[in-house]
């Protein structure tokens, strides 16, 4: 298994996993997932940890689930471990 710092866009590639985090603090972090989706292969699974006073609804990321579901993800599993929210979202 090969794993890539997705900081520009990968060319020709298709990976297995993506993970995100605490790294969808930009203001385009939108563009991210929507990078993660072209990047991974069917079936390919993307982890996001952040924190809970991120995707609290004050906060920018309170759309994450909606934004993956928008983009083609299905959320396996989400789950919260102290201060953080763990999310695996399957491309479909």
């Amino acid at each position: 298994m090969t794993f890539f710092l997705l900081v520009k866009p990968l060319l020709n590639i298709s990976l297995d996993v993506v993970i995100f985090s605490l790294s969808l603090m930009g203001k385009n972090w939108q563009e991210f997932i929507v990078e993660a989706k072209r990047c991974l292969s069917t079936r390919g699974s993307l982890f996001i940890v952040e924190t809970m006073k991120e995707l609290n609804e004050e906060r920018r990321l309170h759309s994450l689930p909606n934004i993956l579901k928008d983009n083609g993800f299905f959320i396996d599993t989400k789950e919260e471990r102290g201060d953080f929210t763990i999310m695996e979202g399957i491309k479909i």
